[in-house]
């Protein structure tokens, strides 16, 4: 379960919205063991029942989660005035991941239609400023496409009221054992 039913509503909302995307931050950790934050584009996925971002396949980030599958994420919804931070485990879905066709499919359309240009570009091995071939379908995804499926375990949720942060909360969700715990914790020593 990606969440506790406190909170998966409000979750799925957030990550599904299209008029406010989830643009968040993720975490990896490098070989060197140092951590590396990029910008992504989150979605709550219903297929999966999960948090899904994209990348390419031979980005840093594909390797760096090759290497170590946990990330840590966060997303200050500015619309609703809430943070989510989360960890999870994550599952590498790759372009040839038959099990998962419709899933990158999926994805591949969810993307800007530039980025998904850059990507056919790219696989082309052209500048991704140059003109994309007439036979080249913006529908068709492109070869070095990949997935990444998070499966939280952690799921820290700050409400933060824009006219006074002293009034607001901050929520711990913490799954153990197939469970998840609940706990109140501090606005400014968390």
């Amino acid at each position: 379960m990606i969440a506790p039913k406190e909170i998966k509503s409000l979750i799925i909302e957030a990550f599904t919205d299209d008029v406010h995307p989830a643009y968040g931050q993720i975490a990896t950790v490098n070989q060197e063991g140092r951590a590396r934050v990029r910008t992504v584009h989150l979605h709550y996925i219903k297929q999966v029942d999960a948090i899904v971002f994209n990348t390419h396949i031979q980005s840093r980030k594909w390797e760096e989660l090759s290497d170590n599958p946990y990330v840590s994420g966060c997303y200050f919804d500015l619309f609703r005035s809430i943070q989510f931070r989360f960890e999870a485990k994550v599952q590498l879905i790759a372009p040839k991941n038959h099990e998962h066709t419709s899933l990158l499919d999926l994805l591949w359309l969810k993307m800007r239609e530039e980025v998904r240009r850059a990507y056919w570009l790219d696989s082309l091995n052209k500048s991704i400023r140059d003109s994309l071939p007439k036979n080249i379908s913006l529908h068709q995804r492109a070869p070095n496409l990949g997935s990444m499926i998070c499966m939280p375990y952690q799921w820290h949720i700050y409400e933060t009221p824009a006219e006074d942060f002293t009034k607001g909360k901050a929520t711990l969700y913490t799954q153990k054992n197939g469970r998840w715990q609940t706990q109140k914790v501090d606005l400014l020593h968390y």
